[in-house]
């Protein structure tokens, strides 16, 4: 599901196509740091945070902004009212800003569990979000590093709008729409 969006996302940056697979190798690259990191970090976010920044030490200016688009793009598949309902339920918290650190730390947990969160949201009923202890995102620690590497700003992505997608929801609906999430951390 990713690496299709990833693939037009990718045309959207660069339409030459050897470009395309060094961005899909990025992406690969990404998963590949995210697990590597969530291993290494005993699944602590705040730890897990700290190992990516020591990781993104060692990319070139181009592909911290290749991975920052990944992020970007992985953020913008999760930006649906399911995950924003859940978000609101495990977080106590009905903002846009917990979203994105709802999505950051479901990103740091791996490809397999974010994909499968974007199908189906009862699944991060196998969490533990008593960890999110750091209130900043994946694209935070990118932009901290491109800073130090360039003396710059990140380039922002003019394209990236967030608009939920998916089925609207009142507050009073959260208990029965999200059943098992709501016995689980509200």
């Amino acid at each position: 599901m990713f690496k299709k969006s990833l693939i037009s996302l990718c045309g959207v940056y660069d339409q030459d196509s050897t470009k395309n697979v060094k961005n899909l190798d990025i992406v690969n690259k990404f998963w590949s740091l995210i697990d590597n990191t969530r291993n290494r970090s005993n699944k602590s976010y705040k730890n897990q945070l700290g190992l990516i920044k020591d990781r993104f030490q060692s990319f070139s200016p181009e592909e911290l902004i290749f991975i920052d688009n990944t992020f970007n793009d992985l953020t913008l598949e999760g930006y649906t009212w399911d995950l924003f309902g859940a978000s609101s339920i495990v977080m106590k918290n009905q903002s846009n800003e917990n979203l994105l650190l709802f999505l950051s730390f479901l990103i740091s947990r791996g490809e397999v569990v974010y994909n499968n969160c974007l199908v189906n949201v009862d699944i991060i009923n196998n969490q533990n979000f008593s960890e999110i202890d750091d209130s900043r995102l994946i694209s935070d620690v990118i932009a901290e590093v491109y800073l130090k590497k360039t003396n710059g700003l990140i380039p922002m992505n003019k394209k990236l709008e967030y608009k939920l997608i998916g089925e609207e929801w009142t507050i009073k609906e959260l208990p029965s729409r999200f059943i098992k999430i709501w016995n689980k951390f509200a």
